[in-house]
């Protein structure tokens, strides 16, 4: 227990260039257990890292989002999606929509059906909620293999056609001036299939 205690303290105290998970997290009921009593000696318990890619292959997308929104700060955070992961869109959007400052850009590559909606529920949150803050300040979707339209609220709206995209602005309809600028490119993947690549930025 005191080894494991010792290398885990070594761990939060460090600081990585890009940190990688793909399918396997540190149990958080055994770091729950090793630092019990941390309310008394204020041991940050947060892993530190300029990127960190979670790789879901076939895992429990909520377990996954739980630890690192719990346990890491960064300034970008990548999750790919593989096809035989447990599909939890609500719990992939709370997560978007409440880590405020925690994280500078959340992306999320590889959108199949599955999570078809999740472009629409960030677009409607941007409308309508009235914590808009708390949201991430950069949001990418990559590899959207479903629809992507323009809100009907969309503002400033441009056309570009090489390369193929469209950009417009939204406001938030309880605080007109919380803005955010919407990016939609057009392409194809490796099967020449075509996909959406989104990039959400809150612009002021």
């Amino acid at each position: 227990m005191k080894i494991a205690r010792y290398l885990f303290g070594y761990l939060f105290k460090c600081t990585f260039d890009c940190l990688y998970l793909s399918d396997a997290i540190i149990n958080q009921q055994m770091l729950e257990l090793l630092f019990d009593e941390n309310k008394t000696n204020n041991l940050p318990l947060q892993i530190h890292s300029r990127r960190t890619i979670l790789n879901i292959i076939r895992g429990d997308m909520e377990q996954f989002l739980n630890f690192i929104y719990n346990y890491l700060i960064a300034d970008e955070v990548s999750i790919d999606i593989g096809r035989n992961a447990e599909p939890k869109i609500n719990i992939l959007f709370r997560f978007i929509t409440t880590t405020q400052d925690k994280f500078g850009c959340v992306s999320v590559t590889r959108l199949s059906l599955l999570h078809q909606n999740l472009y629409e529920l960030i677009i409607q949150h941007i409308e309508t909620s009235k914590d808009i803050l708390k949201m991430a300040k950069k949001i990418e979707l990559n590899h959207v293999y479903t629809p992507v339209e323009l809100s009907e609220r969309a503002e400033n709206i441009k056309i570009y056609f090489y390369p193929s995209s469209t950009t417009y602005e939204l406001s938030n309809i309880h605080n007109p001036k919380i803005k955010f600028s919407i990016r939609i490119g057009s392409g194809t993947d490796g099967d020449w299939v075509e996909i959406k690549n989104v990039a959400i930025k809150r612009i002021n």
